[in-house]
């Protein structure tokens, strides 16, 4: 996830895209989510409302424990 946010070139950015397009679908679990933000706003906190939004527009199905 955190690759795909940050790297523009990457398979991870390729995957949220086709996401994003419905192309394919990620599902992912609330803990993976937690875990990302966790590390953007420890590692590039200016860059948590930039990742949340991907996340929302990418359309990841988040199972909730």
């Amino acid at each position: 996830m955190i690759a795909g946010i940050f790297l523009t070139q990457s398979a991870a950015r390729t995957l949220l895209l086709r996401a994003e397009d419905e192309k394919i679908l990620i599902t992912v679990s609330e803990q993976v989510i937690a875990e990302v933000e966790r590390n953007i706003a420890r590692k590039a906190p200016k860059a948590v409302l930039f990742a949340q939004g991907l996340i929302l527009r990418t359309n990841i199905r988040i199972l909730r424990e």
